[in-house]
């Protein structure tokens, strides 16, 4: 998770260049480049909460001798 959050920030501090670059490579307006950043950022924060969200959750003792795992 370390990594992904390093890498996020990386991101973030240069995404105008990261944007600029898009431009010249693919052709894009800014505008557009700037979306595939922000798309991309949000991809990252999901993947750096992956592992939170596989772990699912326990409920013991619902009720008398009742447990909820998922």
């Amino acid at each position: 998770m370390r990594l992904i959050s390093d890498y996020t920030q990386l991101v973030k501090e240069n995404q105008n260049k990261i944007a600029e670059f898009i431009v010249l490579e693919n052709g894009k307006t800014l505008a557009d480049a700037k979306g595939d950043i922000f798309r991309g950022l949000e991809i990252l924060e999901h993947a750096r909460e992956a592992p939170t969200l596989l772990m699912g959750e326990t409920m013991n003792n619902l009720t008398s001798d009742v447990d909820c795992i998922s």
